[in-house]
């Protein structure tokens, strides 16, 4: 009987290693005699319990560490998107779009491409956020850059210039008439009606434009370029739009 006792416990201590070494550490090994063999039992099913209270709070540690870690992570991206988009349109801020467009410049250059930067005013705007406040004029830009976002190629950009003026960079162009015709397009989804409450609101705008390399080689010199063709826009009164010219300031032109 003794001998019995003894192989009967000394296998189930073998199934319980067993099933440690496949990585089993909830099961226990149970005895009824109170012999050596028992004893023995009974410290390997603490070691278990042990060692599964171990890997239960690494576990948690680990997972506690990925945690943070993806916070961090949503954090710094956060700070990074902050950083180079305007708050209330999500659009590049001015700062952004000019870096952006330095570097497009810089690639276009290279390979001998145009590009064009269009510089944006809108109109009617000021007449808007006095007479029905920040908020509806907030409104207003947000759904503008909407439109201006959803009304351009892949390969273009815009961003807020500060106020009512957004700047639009158009990548890789043949001629003035692709502009034009992407100007026309601009045109018409701006001067859609915005529609906030029971307010239908109109606004048109008046855009200035440089072309990369004809009227400058840097950010600088074409956002200069563009925005003084709008204000020659602006100032006309009959034209929406303009291209600036080195030799004259600017030449038109659009009929509104």
């Amino acid at each position: 009987m003794t001998l019995i006792r003894f192989k009967k416990g000394l296998a189930s201590l073998k199934q319980g290693m067993n099933a440690l070494a496949a990585g089993d550490l909830t099961s226990q090994i149970n005895f009824t005699d109170t012999d050596e063999l028992s004893a023995l039992a009974d410290n390997f099913n603490k070691m278990k319990q042990s060692l599964a209270q171990i890997t239960i709070k690494k576990e948690e540690l680990k997972q506690e560490v990925d945690s943070q870690t993806h916070k961090l992570i949503e954090q710094q991206d956060r700070l990074i998107f902050l950083a180079e988009h305007d708050e209330l349109t999500g659009i590049y801020n001015r700062r952004a779009f000019i870096k952006k467009i330095d570097t497009a410049i810089a690639r276009d250059l290279r390979g001998e491409d145009q590009a064009a930067l269009l510089f944006l005013d809108l109109n009617k705007f000021k007449d808007i956020n006095d007479s029905l406040g920040h908020s509806i004029g907030d409104d207003v830009i947000m759904i503008i850059a909407s439109r201006l976002v959803n009304n351009l190629r892949a390969t273009d950009m815009v961003g807020r210039f500060g106020g009512d003026e957004f700047i639009v960079w158009l990548d890789m162009i043949t001629g003035p008439i692709d502009i034009e015709h992407k100007i026309h397009q601009l045109l018409d989804c701006i001067k859609q009606p915005i529609i906030i409450g029971q307010h239908i609101l109109h606004v048109g705008a008046s855009i200035g434009i440089s072309i990369l390399p004809k009227h400058g080689l840097n950010s600088r010199e074409l956002i200069s370029a563009a925005d003084t063709a709008m204000y020659q826009a602006k100032a006309d009164g009959s034209i929406e739009f303009c291209f600036y010219t080195s030799n004259h300031g600017v030449s038109a032109l659009a009929t509104s």
